[in-house]
């Protein structure tokens, strides 16, 4: 995942997903992004340290079926429990 506008790929995950809604725009550069190499370790670090990681495993699951959660490798499915 790689940087931009001095953001870690990771947190411009964790911004617009900890946002009420998300555009279809943002959904799309979602998709960008969680195409990539995704350090999910990070993802949920930073949303939980945050206090937005409800909102951001919750975009990120219902988006299951744009294929936003199926970037997830599934031996690290276990990180969206903790």
């Amino acid at each position: 995942m790689t940087a931009s506008r001095g953001l870690s790929g990771e947190m411009q995950v964790v911004l617009p997903a900890s946002k009420s809604r998300l555009a279809e725009k943002e959904v799309e550069r979602l998709r960008e992004l969680l195409s990539d190499e995704a350090d999910w370790q990070s993802i949920f670090y930073l949303s939980r340290q945050h206090k937005v990681f409800p909102r951001v495993s919750g975009h990120l699951s219902e988006k299951k079926g744009s294929s936003l959660l199926l970037t997830l490798p599934t031996d690290r499915i276990f990180l969206l429990a903790f």
